[in-house]
Order: C-alpha cells, then sequence, then structure tokens
C-alpha cells in the first residue's frame, strides 16, 4: 500500500483490546523483516515497539561489547540470549534490530580475525575491539534505513508513553536523532542512489498519556500530512513515489 507510516511506540508487541472492545496489533521487528507479506497485513499504518528496535533490557548488548574485546568467546547459546520484545503469537526468540546488529559486526570481525595471520593477530584485535561500538551503531543505523525503505514506509512518527523509564526513552531518542542525522548526511553524500538513505517525511515526537491519542489521533494526522503531499501521488522512479532530483550541486 502506498503512503505507509511508521509509529514507533512502548506498547509491547502483540495484539491488544481498547475499552471500547476494539483491536489493535503492534508489530516487532522480525514482522518488518519478513519476504512476503500477506495482504491483511499490508495496512497504512504500523505500530512498531521501541523494544524490538532498541531493547530496553541491555544486557545482551553489554555482552557484545564484552565479547568483541577478544579476551573470551561466548557460550554456544548466546545467540538465543537476547533481550527484545517479540509477538508472543509469532516468535519464540527474543531479539530486536539493535541486538542483531551488534551481534552482527561481532561476528564480522571475528572471522576477519580468524583469516589474518598470527603475527597481526594481536594488533588487529586491539583496533577492532576499540573501533567496535562506532562500527555496531553505525551498522545499526545503516540496518534501521534498511528496513525503513525494505517496508516502503514514507513517514515515521516517533512516540514515547509517559509512564516509561526516562532513561531508556531519552537513549531511544538519541538513537532516532542519530539515525536522522546520519540519514541527512548520507543525503548529501549519495543523493541518487536511494539504498543508502531513507527519504521517509520525519514527524515531531509525540508523547502520550493514553495510547489512544496515537491510535486514533496523532497517526492519523501523520497520515493525513502524507497524502496531502503536492508530489506524493506523482509517477517517478524512486522508492517512495517523490521526483527524482535534478543533478544540480546547488541543492545539496
Amino acid at each position: 500500500m502506498d503512503g505507509k507510516l511508521l509509529i514507533l511506540c512502548d506498547e509491547k508487541p502483540g495484539t491488544h483490546k481498547m475499552p471500547d472492545g476494539k483491536e489493535y496489533v503492534i508489530r516487532d521487528s522480525m514482522f518488518l523483516r519478513r519476504p512476503i507479506l500477506l495482504p491483511e497485513d499490508d495496512t497504512d499504518k504500523v505500530f512498531v515497539s521501541w523494544d524490538s528496535i532498541i531493547p530496553e533490557d541491555r544486557w545482551f548488548i553489554e555482552a557484545c561489547k564484552h565479547y568483541a574485546k577478544f579476551t573470551e568467546k561466548p557460550q554456544a547459546d548466546f545467540i538465543l540470549r537476547k533481550r527484545g520484545s517479540t509477538d508472543p503469537a509469532t516468535g519464540t526468540i527474543k531479539e530486536s534490530l539493535q541486538e542483531n546488529s551488534y551481534y552482527g559486526t561481532y561476528e564480522k570481525n571475528l572471522k576477519y580475525l580468524s583469516n589474518i595471520s598470527k603475527e597481526l593477530l594481536n594488533a588487529e584485535a586491539m583496533e577492532l575491539s576499540v573501533q567496535y561500538p562506532f562500527d555496531a551503531t553505525q551498522r545499526f543505523l545503516d540496518d534501521f534505513t534498511e528496513m525503513v525503505e525494505q517496508n516502503g514506509f514514507v513517514g515515521i512518527l516517533p512516540t514515547f508513553s509517559k509512564n516509561s523509564e526516562s532513561r531508556i526513552s531519552r537513549y531511544r531518542l538519541e538513537m532516532f536523532e542519530a539515525w536522522k542525522n546520519n540519514n541527512e548526511l548520507a543525503k548529501k553524500m549519495n543523493k541518487r542512489d536511494y539504498k543508502k538513505y531513507s527519504t521517509a517525511t520525519i514527524f515531531d515526537t509525540a508523547q502520550y498519556d493514553d495510547f489512544a491519542e496515537i491510535l486514533y489521533g496523532k497517526s492519523t494526522d501523520a497520515l493525513m500530512q502524507i497524502y496531502s503531499m503536492p508530489d506524493f501521488y506523482d509517477d517517478t522512479n524512486s522508492s517512495h513515489g517523490k521526483k527524482e532530483e535534478p543533478d544540480d550541486d546547488s541543492r545539496i
């Protein structure tokens, strides 16, 4: 469906009921990586739990940072010990996008070290361990962009519950701001490469006391703004239905 809006929220993945009996669904990052989307799941507003993107429980992330020093190896079941939220009806393994990014970076570094000479091993391992937090964060930012593009989101609405832990809400917002800055830089560096950045409209962060404020209010307002954009229905070659800009350095 054209005009998909991604709404990031503090609700847990799964099917929930409103006081009036109406149901709504909060998705997880596993849903967003599905290769095939069923017609009934192809909706214009997609609510996704923050905890499946950036987990509140930081144990697995911190463990990845520890093992990335290459002083010891994780146990065989380490990959199964992620802490992010998934929909209990469809997922049996807890995970999040950020945890996958951090573990993927660790695996890439480990594979690289296994293929170099013993003479270089210690120096390379030390350099990779120092660089690891930056590389893992960059991979997460890139993975988030890829997720947005693969699902055809043309708008992103970040929301937070006023009842959530302020520390983790602040961290999530900081990471989202880092992604926005990274995305803007990618636009300037690769303005014709639609695989490198997202053209989605970013809406102002919204806080809520009752999720109904987002479900029926803010998300609908954001979607209407997307539909009202003058170039929304134009035929283009881009993934989001926006006109391809001329190759003019003055527009960077």
